[in-house]
This record gives structure tokens, C-alpha cells and sequence, in this order.
């Protein structure tokens, strides 16, 4: 019993494709066929459509596309621009005449003659030699010279001016000294008698001078070579 249902149930899905099918074929033959049935069961053919002849419009647009597309665009001629005359240019212009440089002035420098000096020292600070500074100064005598005296002292013939070569500083020589203070001597940071005292020196202590001396108030500094001021006073300073 469950074959037989089985087989039925098989026909009724076979059967379901083919009317289907059958259906569009009688659709598309009548579409294709485009005829209507009459009420009597006639059914007339298609009528053929007339066949409408080109319009003369039409032939003449699609007969010379070259003569149409020729009487449409018409293509503009360029008239030629105006052409600008050229201005020339102007050239640099000429160099500006030098105007000539007036040679310098030369003034020559004077030199006061100082304790000491000789006319060769002299001479020589500045890169001359004696017989150039006395025949400049009209010196007969070389060593015919004071103190107070002003030298003219010429500037080099290139220009510029003559200075004074550096000198070495000499060292002055330590002056021993020997304290006679019976309580001592201040040495202090500076000439006056309430400046900070450096050190206190005993009595008949050896010190050493520079020689530099000052006098304020009618006291007479001596400077300490170890630095500090002490009173001469109180000192035996060896050669005095």
C-alpha cells in the first residue's frame, strides 16, 4: 500500500512539470503567432504591416553626412595680432671717474726727554737711530740733552704713526728692613691706621720693602713685599 502511494505521489510531481511546459508552448506559439481568435473559432492571420517609404528628409540626412557636418561648423579664420615694436634696451651706465685721494698729513710726534734718557735710548724706543733723531731736533751734541726737553719724534714714510717698543719692566729689588717696635709693628691692608691689620710683626723681626711709599697725614707708609702697609717709623731700613 505505501509503493502504491509512493508511485502516485512520483506522478503528481511529473505531471505538474508537464502541464507547465505545456502552457508555455501555447503562450509563445500565440505571441509568436500574434493572432487573435474570432468568436467563431476562425483565427485570422496576421496582417503584414505596410511598409512606409523613407522620408526625403530623412535620405538627405543620412545620405551626405560630409555636406551636413561642411554646412554646420563653420571653422573661424585667425586674424594675425598686432605685433608690439621692441623697445631696445638701455645699456649699463658708465663707471663713475675715480676722483683722486689726497695723501695723508704726516705730523710728527713729540717726545719729552725723562730722567735718565740718553739720545740712543731714545732713538731706539722708536726704531730710529741716533744720528736720524739729532739731525731731525738739529743736535750737535749727542749727549747735549735735559730733562723737560721735547724731541720730535718723525712717523715712518709709509704712514701711521710711530709708537714706543714695549720695554721689560725691571724688578725692583727687595729692601730689607728690620722692626724696632718693641710691641710689635701692625702690618695693615691699607695706609691708615684703622685698616685691618694683616699680621702683627715682633720686634727685630727681618721684613723685605718694594720701595713704594706713601705719606698721609705727615705718616710715612712703606709697602711689604708680602703684602701690607706698615709705618717706617718703626723700622731700620738698610741703607737709610
Amino acid at each position: 500500500m505505501g509503493n502504491i502511494a509512493r508511485y502516485r505521489l512520483f506522478l503528481t510531481f511529473l505531471g505538474v512539470p508537464i502541464v507547465v511546459v505545456v502552457l508555455i508552448v501555447v503562450l509563445l506559439n500565440n505571441v509568436l503567432r500574434g493572432g487573435d481568435e474570432e468568436p467563431g473559432g476562425t483565427i485570422q492571420a496576421p496582417e503584414t504591416p505596410a511598409l512606409v517609404a523613407p522620408t526625403r528628409a530623412l535620405v538627405e540626412s543620412t545620405s551626405s553626412p560630409a555636406t551636413v557636418a561642411a554646412d554646420a561648423t563653420v571653422t573661424p579664420t585667425p586674424s594675425p595680432l598686432p605685433v608690439a615694436a621692441s623697445t631696445p634696451t638701455p645699456g649699463p651706465p658708465p663707471p663713475p671717474t675715480p676722483t683722486p685721494t689726497a695723501a695723508p698729513t704726516i705730523t710728527p710726534d713729540e717726545y719729552e726727554v725723562q730722567p735718565d734718557d740718553t739720545l740712543s735710548d731714545i732713538a731706539e724706543l722708536f726704531g730710529l737711530t741716533t744720528e736720524e733723531l739729532a739731525e731731525i731736533n738739529e743736535i750737535e751734541n749727542v749727549d747735549d740733552i735735559r730733562v723737560g726737553d721735547k724731541l720730535i719724534i718723525p712717523q715712518p714714510a709709509s704712514g701711521g704713526q710711530r709708537t714706543p717698543r714695549p720695554t721689560a719692566t725691571a724688578t725692583p729689588t727687595p729692601i730689607p728692613a728690620i722692626v724696632d717696635a718693641d710691641e710689635g709693628l701692625n702690618a695693615r691692608a691699607d695706609t691708615t691706621t684703622d685698616s685691618e691689620v694683616l699680621e702683627v710683626l715682633p720686634s727685630g723681626a727681618e721684613v723685605l720693602l718694594t720701595g713704594e711709599r706713601v705719606t698721609i697725614d705727615d705718616i710715612e707708609w712703606v709697602a711689604l713685599v708680602d703684602g701690607g702697609w706698615v709705618q717706617s717709623q718703626y723700622l731700620t731700613i738698610e741703607g737709610e
